[in-house]
């Protein structure tokens, strides 16, 4: 099902937001990211594989320790079939969906002037934004806690629901991830796990990039799971909202 593009479209459009909004409710009453956790016990289990498999070459005679193995490695094949399955419908087939949704897309090429043309309107918003979001004695930003950017991110991207329909309903809270020194290290802000439709961000993210990092991510928690479609819906919610900072923060 997921090579063909009109049933991608069709299943994004109206079948995947209602599993994303019934998954995300039930995961938000837990504070801390389940989709994390699974992932660590998945990473335990094929340890485990690996090491039952060593010792059923060598121990294989015994009766016990086959019929062990043999249960033990049924078991994964299962769980690595439904893994997939649910990876398919969650991730695999909105992925393949037309970029935004727009089934009849534009494939020009665009020009130097024209690419000017955006960069002297980006830079023109910065300055304008630069001196409206608010400011300490010392001339620092004074940004928002997460549970503001929050509130303000996910009313900017209901703010563009009439054009990108996917964008309507529920918007999960994002939760900290535990491996953020480990995402520090690879550079990564956050990502969205399709089992659990929960949303993780990097700890150490800088808070006035925070506001982008959400708003891509619950693009992701939405259908729009290619990066350059969470990027490009990232920047129209923030660059359209009405608080300053996060306008600030779309531009730059």
């Amino acid at each position: 099902l997921a090579y063909f593009k009109g049933f991608c479209d069709f299943y994004s459009d109206r079948i995947y937001g209602r599993i994303a909004d019934i998954i995300g409710r039930m995961m938000s009453i837990f504070p801390i990211a389940l989709g994390e956790i699974l992932m660590y016990t998945g990473a335990m289990l094929f340890l485990f594989l690996v090491i039952l498999a060593i010792l059923f070459i060598f121990l294989r005679k015994k009766e016990i320790i086959r019929r062990f193995a043999v249960r033990y490695f049924k078991t994964m094949l299962m769980i690595v079939l439904l893994v997939i399955l649910i990876y398919t419908f969650n991730w695999i087939i909105p992925f393949r969906s037309s970029l935004l949704g727009n089934h009849n897309q534009s494939q020009r090429e665009y020009s130097a002037e024209e690419l000017l043309a955006v960069r002297n309107y980006m830079v023109e918003q910065i300055n304008i934004n630069s001196e409206l979001v608010p400011r300490d004695g010392d001339g620092n930003i004074i940004l928002m806690d997460m549970d503001t950017a929050y509130e303000e991110v996910v009313s900017a991207m209901q703010g563009i629901s009439g054009r990108y329909t996917r964008l309507k309903g529920y918007y999960p809270k994002a939760k900290p991830a535990k491996c953020s020194d480990f995402l520090e290290w690879m550079w990564i802000g956050g990502y969205t796990y399709p089992y659990t439709m929960e949303i993780t961000y990097n700890k150490y993210t800088d808070k006035l990039y925070f506001p982008v990092l959400l708003a891509h991510e619950e693009s992701h928690h939405k259908g729009y799971y290619q990066e350059n479609e969470a990027n490009f819906i990232a920047f129209l919610a923030c660059t359209r909202s009405e608080d300053p900072v996060v306008r600030y923060a779309g531009y730059n």
